[in-house]
């Protein structure tokens, strides 16, 4: 990489492609946009104030528009294919998540990127907000003693547009949505998950085709549980989709309801002969306006990274705990048992570092 802004081309100009538009058009050159419809890649270009041409496919679009990174935003059946030709195009490539519809699939798009030599990375924005950092510092600097434990609930009732993909997905919630919670998990905890018992929920007054809520528990590495409730059908108290998150420390806890300021109680003084210990109370002010968060933090630390030479925090191989969490759980809720993520990584897990 160069001094000079990065060239993109961005594949998708829907709902994806809208929550990247302006972060991409601030640190970025938008060469060019991919969408199959010319009608609506006309209307996608207007809509998302990018001043570039429209392609019918990413071919097309790359023997014109000549790309340093490709921007995957389509929804994830097309992953596979569109990153593997851009990564064999010579770009670096940012993809939405999930990163594949399969673990098969996403091995093999790990293994595109490191004979192309080119940086694969995964949109994981959930795990920059301010707050879950801050967590994670909490569990990091020894602020609440060694983790025992990790709740996260995300309770929410979005309705989407007709035709939505997820309408056509069997597990929406946890390959859409869980993937997020699943990854934070992992950034705040620092662990990777060893198996999980999970329980998905359809009931009769979901408006989606698959299941829509689920709980599920996963052993971590270390003995640390990790508990996981959430739902796209509860209306009422609605939590926002970062979750609300408990951690439990050997000295204390930390929470955040998923809006405010992460806090945390920590224990002081000897240990009483019957009742409870004295706790101080910590909270960490979240930054206002949070103008580098998100999609917009992502998208800056994969630039950054690019510039730097290093690995970006969302590279495809590190994900692969993630994902790997996402079909354990979809494994035990259709069949109804504990599921080893090994089972799904086809071998030792977790993985050896290189």
């Amino acid at each position: 990489m160069s001094d000079t802004r990065s060239r993109v081309i961005l594949v998708g100009g829907g709902v994806a492609g809208g929550f990247w538009s302006e972060p991409l058009r601030r640190r970025t050159d938008v060469v060019a946009l991919v969408e199959a419809d010319g009608e609506r890649a006309r209307a996608a270009i207007d809509r998302l104030g990018l001043d570039c041409p429209g392609f019918a496919s990413l071919e097309e679009a790359l023997a014109a528009a000549p790309a340093d990174v490709v921007v995957n935003a389509t929804p994830v059946e097309h992953h596979r294919e569109i990153d593997e030709a851009a990564l064999a195009a010579g770009c670096h490539v940012l993809t939405e998540k999930p990163l594949a519809p399969t673990f098969e699939d996403a091995l093999a798009l790990v293994e595109a990127a490191h004979r192309s030599g080119r940086t694969l990375a995964v949109m994981q924005n959930r795990r920059y907000h301010p707050a879950i950092r801050r967590l994670r510092e909490a569990v990091a600097d020894g602020t609440i003693g060694a983790t025992a434990a990790l709740t996260a609930d995300m309770w929410m009732a979005p309705r989407h547009p007709a035709g939505h993909p997820l309408e056509r997905q069997r597990h929406p919630l946890l390959l859409d949505m869980a993937v997020h919670t699943f990854d934070q998990a992992r950034f705040v905890s620092g662990l990777d998950a060893l198996r999980v018992d999970c329980h998905e929920l359809a009931p009769p007054h979901a408006w989606h085709n698959g299941a829509a809520a689920a709980i599920a528990t996963f052993e971590m590495q270390d003995g640390v549980v990790f508990s996981y409730r959430g739902s796209w059908i509860s209306d009422g108290f609605r939590t926002s989709y970062d979750a609300a998150w408990r951690v439990s420390g050997a000295r204390g806890t930390a929470v955040w309801d998923s809006f405010g300021a992460p806090a945390a109680e920590v224990v002081m003084g000897r240990v009483p002969e019957r009742g409870f210990r004295d706790v101080e109370r910590i909270t960490w002010p979240v930054p206002e306006p949070l103008d580098n968060t998100g999609h917009a933090a992502a998208i800056d630390d994969l630039f950054d990274a690019l510039e730097s030479r290093r690995t970006p925090d969302t590279d495809a191989a590190a994900n692969l705990g993630t994902l790997a969490m996402v079909f354990a759980a979809i494994r035990s809720a259709e069949e109804r048992r504990t599921v080893e993520l090994a089972e799904i990584a086809g071998g030792e897990w977790p993985p050896r570092a290189a």
